[in-house]
C-alpha cells in the first residue's frame, strides 16, 4: 500500500510561511525605526525664547525658555544629569526646579561666575504627548538683576544655544531610547510570539509523523489480516474435503 508523506510536505511549506514572516517582521520593523527617528527629530527641533519665569512665590524675573516633548520629570532628570556632565556641582534639584545659589562658573555660556536657577512648567500633561516649558533664568550675584538680551546679549545667546542645541539633544537622545526600547520590547513578543507558532508546527509536524507510522502499522496487520484470512479459507476448504472423504467412507461401512 502507498502512504503519501505528508509531513515533509507540511513541514516544508511551514517553513516557508514562518521565514516570510520573519522577513516581513524585520522589513517593517526597519521602517518603522526609521519613521520613528525623523518624527522625534522633527518634534525635537524647537526654538527658544525670551520670557519671564516664576521660581517660586516670592522670586520671578526675565529668561530663556524653551518647549520639549517629555514630561517634568523627566525633563528635570535630563537636564540635572547634562548639567553635571558639563562639570557643574553643588545644583540643589527641589520640587521642578534646580536652583544654584552658589557662585558657579559654567563656560559653556559664561566665562563669568554666575548664579542659575532652572524650572519646569508642564504645560500639557498628556501622557502620550506632554510638552514641557524649561526656563532658565541667571544673574551674575545672588542679589543682583536676572540678565536679558539687553544686559548681556553673548551671555542670552549662549543660553539660548545651549538649550537648543545640547538640551534638546539630550530629550532626542532620551525619547529615541524610550520609543526603542518600547519598540523592542513588541519586537521580543512578537518573536516570542513567532516562536511559540514554530514549537506549534513542529508539535503537529510530528503527530502527522506518529500519526503515519499509526497508518503505516495499521495497514501491515490489515495486510496480515488478510493473510491470516485467505490461509483461513485455504484451510476450511482442505477440512471440508477430509470430511466429505471421512462421510462417503462410513457410507462404503454401512
Amino acid at each position: 500500500m502507498i502512504i503519501l508523506k505528508w509531513h515533509d510536505f507540511c513541514a516544508s511549506i511551514n517553513e516557508v510561511v514562518f521565514i516570510l514572516i520573519k522577513k516581513n517582521m524585520l522589513k517593517k520593523t526597519f521602517l518603522l525605526l526609521c519613521t520613528l527617528t525623523l518624527s522625534i527629530l522633527v518634534v525635537n527641533a524647537q526654538q527658544a525664547y525670551e520670557g519671564s519665569a516664576l521660581l517660586d512665590k516670592k522670586t520671578s524675573g526675565p529668561c530663556v525658555s524653551i518647549q520639549v516633548r517629555v514630561n517634568a520629570k523627566n525633563a528635570q532628570t535630563i537636564m540635572g544629569n547634562l548639567l553635571k556632565a558639563e562639570g557643574l556641582k553643588g545644583g540643589k534639584s527641589s520640587g521642578q526646579k534646580i536652583a544654584y545659589e552658589t557662585p558657579i562658573l559654567f563656560s559653556t555660556i559664561s566665562q563669568n561666575y554666575i548664579n542659575m536657577f532652572v524650572s519646569f512648567d508642564e504645560t500639557s500633561k498628556d501622557k502620550n504627548a506632554p510638552i514641557t516649558t524649561v526656563n532658565m533664568l541667571v544673574r551674575k550675584g545672588i542679589e543682583a538683576p536676572f540678565e536679558t538680551s539687553r544686559t548681556d546679549s553673548v551671555l542670552i545667546g549662549n543660553i539660548i544655544s545651549f538649550l537648543e542645541q545640547k538640551y534638546t539633544s539630550a530629550v532626542y537622545s532620551y525619547n529615541v531610547a524610550v520609543k526603542i526600547d518600547v519598540k523592542k520590547k513588541e519586537i521580543e513578543a512578537t518573536k516570542k510570539g513567532l516562536d511559540n507558532l514554530q514549537k506549534q508546527i513542529d508539535s503537529r509536524t510530528k503527530d502527522i509523523a506518529s500519526y503515519e507510522k499509526d497508518i503505516e502499522k495499521a495497514n501491515a496487520n490489515i495486510e496480515k489480516a488478510k493473510s491470516d484470512i485467505e490461509n483461513a479459507k485455504s484451510s476450511i476448504e482442505n477440512q471440508k474435503q477430509v470430511l466429505a472423504r471421512q462421510q462417503e467412507e462410513l457410507t462404503q461401512i454401512k
